[in-house]
């Protein structure tokens, strides 16, 4: 992303994916944890929740 945005833009988005994906964790459902392998798949299904939703959202004006 800083190849295209600013680093202050690329650093404001990074910051808003991790603080929606940190409201994610605690809503996921127990499946079994490392006893179960879809958990990694159920969390990083997660991460590209907050990240969607960020970018979703975000004004993208270029350099």
């Amino acid at each position: 992303m800083v190849s295209y945005y600013s680093d202050d833009f690329t650093d404001t988005i990074i910051n808003e994916i991790r603080q929606e994906y940190e409201v994610l964790i605690p809503e996921l459902s127990y499946i079994g944890g490392k006893k179960n392998p879809l958990t990694k798949n159920l969390v990083e299904s997660a991460y590209c929740l907050a990240l969607y939703r960020v970018l979703k959202n975000a004004t993208f004006d270029g350099k």
